[in-house]
């Protein structure tokens, strides 16, 4: 998907010269786990908002979002992921919990 590419983040150390443990492997394996957010700037004193986040397995393809077949018919779907959206504003509604700090 050519239109995302100016929105994703290169997966490794932080630090060229970096060999922590971490650092290594962060060379060698990506995770899984993908994350989508809407970050929004709120008015002119440079404060910023976390509307909504999406952390998931999910992946940008036809296999995971599904594909309409048989002329719009019928949607396909042959694999299947896992996703959960956080809408931190709604955080403020819940009631609180006197058994968790």
């Amino acid at each position: 998907k050519d239109w995302l590419a100016p929105f994703w983040c290169r997966w490794g150390p932080a630090e060229p010269g970096d060999a922590s443990w971490a650092a290594v492997r962060a060379q060698v394996a990506m995770p899984h786990v993908k994350s989508y957010c809407r970050f929004a700037r709120l008015g002119p004193l440079r404060l910023f908002a976390l509307p909504w986040l999406c952390v998931g397995s999910h992946n940008l393809s036809r296999a995971a979002w599904g594909e309409l077949q048989k002329g719009g018919s019928q949607l396909c779907i042959r694999s299947y992921e896992l996703s959960v959206a956080l809408f931190p504003e709604r955080l403020r509604h819940l009631e609180s919990d006197p058994d968790r700090p």
